[in-house]
């Protein structure tokens, strides 16, 4: 057996050792009260404690007695038939529908598979057995651990009962609204290819603008021979979301209707440019039949937390339910007092620090003024 094939029969064994919420049949729910104890009565549960051996395990396995052929037994009891072990693996199955192309490469893939669920019952047993279950510590797990799937299933049907619909109208219509502002519909923003040259007065613009434009094409060119090449610069493409520029600089390129042209941009009293707009460049968008699905999925999934938020709020009110919201406020008052006192005493004791340097910066600034003024006069630097 090769490596590969050998990582996949693992693969298997582990998957049948995993708990399978599906197990017999089982609601999630009962499987995990069945398997851990939940929710048992007293006396059941006072009663299992006397049992030992085989019975004790006995009402664990009960469960998988059916009419097909038993192909595991634990003491006397079926604990894996025909018809349990295809059920849960058709159920892995359905959960990791990836595996199914594997399987012809795997013979021996369901006695693997049902190694591992032999190996989970042993386990099981001996958790019962051994009274591992009773122990405070894990009957407390247990408890979270069925309290966190009731959750889950509550928030799941909870969900169910208030489904979202999205028509291909809407979809188009939130795809036409928001493809500016959603990085994944946007391939490109667009805009402006500029270069241009800074000036501080508005004479020295002028004259540059009236020889730039005679000779649009060697911008640079008459920068160089103009010798205004240092205040040149290329902006490259300029969109309203350029940055490292001008932000007024940036708006007035975006906002330029000619384009190509020459023109000169007052940003204030001391700064001009003139401006070389070669080019101008439509925003590119992924196309809507190529994002669709995805997109779709996206606001169903925004929609639908937008729709159980506003039914959850009216729940909310319905069964009176109200915040203690002063405590909260009384919180963070008193976690803003402890950081603002946190910052006085940072401050405090950098205080005495920076007055000793700039006593010491003072005192060698006295000395070096005396040491001056003893000097003869051919020797004052």
């Amino acid at each position: 057996m090769n490596d590969a094939q050998s990582r996949r029969n693992r693969f298997f064994y582990v998957a049948g050792l995993l708990p399978l919420l599906t197990l017999s049949g089982c609601a999630p729910l009962d499987w995990v009260k069945d398997k851990m104890g939940g929710d048992a009565p007293a006396a059941d549960k006072k009663e299992s404690k006397k049992n030992n051996g085989a019975n004790s395990y006995a009402t664990a396995v009960r469960k998988t007695q059916d009419a097909s052929e038993v192909l595991v037994t634990m003491a006397g009891e079926p604990i894996v038939t025909v018809d349990t072990l295809e059920k849960d693996f058709e159920q892995l199955l359905a959960e990791n529908p990836q595996l199914k192309s594997v399987l012809p490469l795997m013979p021996g893939v369901k006695y693997n598979f049902l190694q591992g669920k032999v190996s989970q019952h042993v386990v099981d047993r001996y958790i019962k057995e051994s009274g591992i279950d009773q122990q405070p510590e894990y009957q407390e797990e247990r408890d979270r651990m069925i309290n966190s799937v009731v959750q889950m299933l509550n928030t799941k049907y909870f969900g169910d009962r208030h489904p979202v619909k999205l028509s291909n109208v809407e979809l188009r219509q939130y795809y036409e609204e928001n493809k500016d502002g959603m990085p994944d519909l946007l391939v490109s923003r667009g805009g402006i290819d500029a270069t241009g040259v800074s000036f501080a007065n508005a004479k020295a613009a002028q004259d540059f603008l009236a020889k730039a434009k005679g000779d649009a094409r060697n911008f640079e060119k008459v920068a160089r021979e103009q010798g205004v090449a240092a205040n040149l610069k290329d902006f490259k493409m300029v969109n309203d979301q350029s940055v490292g520029m001008n932000v007024a600089l940036r708006d007035k390129i975006v906002a330029l209707e000619k384009v190509p042209s020459v023109e000169l941009l007052k940003i204030d009293n001391d700064t001009y440019w003139v401006v070389n707009a070669t080019k101008k460049e439509a925003k590119k968008y992924r196309p809507f039949d190529q994002i669709k699905d995805n997109l779709e999925q996206y606001v169903i999934r925004e929609r639908k937390m937008e729709a159980l938020d506003k039914e959850i709020n009216k729940l909310k009110s319905e069964y009176g339910v109200v915040v203690n919201e002063e405590y909260f406020k009384k919180q963070q008052v008193e976690a803003q007092n402890r950081l603002a006192e946190n910052n006085q005493a940072h401050n405090d004791k950098a205080q005495p620090a920076a007055l000793k340097t700039a006593s010491a910066d003072k005192k060698n600034e006295k000395a070096a003024e005396s040491k001056k003024a003893k000097l003869p006069p051919t020797q004052v630097a």
